[in-house]
């Protein structure tokens, strides 16, 4: 009766991952959407600081 009710345990717990897996993967591609979009704004922002920051040097340096 364990080894019966063990079996039925452990495939449920496989089925229950499986389940988890499907849902993570149905997810996935949003979410490596939404962080590519975070990257892309982070790349911008770092982009026009760097450059605000050359600005910035070339006016206290008086360079051209």
């Amino acid at each position: 009766m364990d080894t019966n009710k063990q079996r039925i345990e452990g495939i449920q717990a496989e089925a229950d991952l499986h389940i988890r897996t499907v849902e993570y993967l149905r997810n996935f591609p949003e979410d490596i959407k939404t962080e590519m979009e975070r990257l892309w704004l982070q790349r911008q922002y770092l982009l026009d600081t760097i450059s605000k920051m050359e600005r910035d040097h070339k006016k206290e340096t008086g360079a051209t």
